[in-house]
């Protein structure tokens, strides 16, 4: 009995899935598995009747890189590699959450299924032109390519439907009994509890934590207003402000973080920070002692040159002063830290 295979485009499926859902925050989206399984094959089944499955391979970037992925990708990942009849295959993905390797892997297999002549025809579920060569190069080797569209067709190129041999849709209808969303206060309980308790390290833990996040109102002063409305309404941390604030919090830890921490850090101060706090906030965290301490690097001579200008402190004293101030903190200074450190040099006590 002749036999064909499936190729699921791991991220051509979530993509349309946010879009079905107006969901743009993947962290929130899962799948039922068994579910879809059974619609996939139910599908396939009905489009090849006299043929027998032979493997579902799923594409995707790699779910251990949980700085780039989803957690919820992540975890579909691992499932599906224990799933029977299924085949996980990794690529990577770049720092704007990109997979990458992925349709050199789609297009490998689709030629390696041809030229070993496992299959005799492939279902294809994917909307990516960049595949349309692997897809002619198949067809020449003595197979038949098809495309299952998943969701809308606006998703799927115009140069990939040329080229396969016949189109298919999966009607959204039968995609919705699979899809499975949670509410964010579902969501950040679940995800803060498996962090705490499974992937978080002793020198990570609960109170250590709590700690660094009463640094936080000091570091978010830096921002204005309006940055930290747009950290607060949009789904996803915007990338200049989650640099810095990863940074601080490595910093304040005086440890490089780990994916795991990353995660916890970001789900935490999306879901759960107050933000009117910040604003509130007008202190330095500094205590007195550190600031003697960090002034105590000025020579006398430095100390007479803040004297003699009207307002603020000489540059290279400014300089010294801030890298010593950072040095005995372990972290870098908030604005406050810095207000704070400066108005002491200048004073007379």
């Amino acid at each position: 009995m002749e036999k064909y295979a499936i190729l699921v485009d791991a991220g051509y499926v979530w993509s349309q899935i946010q879009h079905m859902t107006s969901n743009s925050d993947q962290l929130l989206m899962s799948l039922d598995l068994l579910k879809m399984r059974e619609s996939l094959l139910e599908k396939s089944m009905g489009l090849f009747p006299s043929r027998e499955l032979f493997r579902i391979y799923w594409y995707d970037g790699d779910g251990d890189n949980s700085l780039n992925l989803t957690f919820n990708r992540g975890a579909v990942n691992s499932k599906i590699a224990e799933m029977n009849n299924f085949k996980l295959r990794l690529g990577t993905v770049n720092s704007k959450r990109q997979q990458k390797g992925v349709d050199g892997l789609i297009i490998a297999d689709l030629i390696s299924l041809a030229q070993n002549r496992c299959v005799s025809d492939v279902l294809l579920v994917s909307g990516d032109a960049d595949l349309a060569p692997g897809v002619v190069a198949a067809q020449t080797l003595g197979i038949r390519v098809h495309q299952l569209e998943f969701g809308s067709k606006t998703a799927t190129s115009p140069v990939l439907l040329r080229e396969v041999d016949c189109g298919f849709s999966w009607p959204e209808k039968e995609i919705q009994t699979f899809i499975k969303l949670k509410q964010k206060s579902q969501f950040i309980k679940a995800q803060i509890s498996s962090s705490t308790e499974k992937h978080l390290p002793e020198e990570f833990s609960d109170d250590v934590f709590k700690n660094v996040l009463k640094l936080i109102p000091n570091f978010l002063s830096d921002f204005d207003k309006q940055q930290l409305n747009t950290l607060q309404i949009n789904d996803k941390i915007p990338v200049e402000i989650d640099k810095k604030i990863l940074s601080f919090i490595s910093g304040a830890l005086k440890d490089t973080l780990s994916s795991e921490q990353v995660l916890y850090v970001r789900t935490f101060l999306k879901l759960n920070f107050d933000f009117e706090k910040v604003d509130n906030f007008e202190g330095s965290l500094l205590t007195s002692e550190q600031i003697c301490q960090a002034l105590s690097v000025l020579t006398p001579e430095e100390k007479r040159s803040i004297s003699q200008i009207s307002e603020g402190l000489p540059k290279e004293v400014d300089k010294k002063l801030l890298k010593e101030a950072s040095r005995i903190l372990g972290r870098p200074l908030s604005r406050q830290d810095k207000k704070a450190l400066r108005m002491k040099a200048r004073s007379k006590d």
